[in-house]
């Protein structure tokens, strides 16, 4: 089971579990976050994701413990993955998610959109730009 993962163009709604066997589609795109402790079965896990034919898989390690660089990025081409190798930001290209990953000052993980740039925001800071959307508008409404 991976750590996160996107079905594109599958109806949502709430699973507790992905059952491939009755959706019917593979993820697009996993995320696995990877550890010392972990590296045994995500290197396994890599193998399943070939199998089921999951068109890209990145590992990134938080800790950089033991990953180097600590994000790694592979794509499902004829079958095999193949290594995303870093643009000249050092970001890695995704194809299914139309961006690129990255690694922030702080060894976080960023993701930017392809065309713009622009980094995605985290919920929490997705949430505080609509607080403060909603406030300038009642500010207008007040006037």
């Amino acid at each position: 089971v991976p750590d996160v993962f996107l079905v594109k163009d599958h109806p949502p709604g709430r699973r507790r579990v992905y059952k491939l066997w009755e959706e019917g589609q593979p993820p697009h795109v996993v995320f696995e976050v990877t550890s010392l402790k972990t590296r045994k079965a995500d290197v396994l896990k890599l193998r399943k994701f070939r199998e089921i034919g999951v068109a890209e898989v990145f590992l990134y390690d938080p800790t950089g413990d033991y990953l180097k660089p600590p994000l790694h990025g592979y794509r499902l081409i004829d079958g095999e993955y193949v290594t995303i190798e870093p643009n000249a930001e050092g970001h890695l290209s995704s194809v299914e998610l139309h961006a690129e990953l990255g690694l922030e000052d702080d060894g976080s993980l960023a993701i930017h959109d392809a065309d713009s740039g622009e980094r995605w925001l985290t919920a929490e800071e997705a949430a505080e730009a609509e607080i403060q959307r909603l406030r300038q508008r009642l500010r207008e409404l007040g006037q």
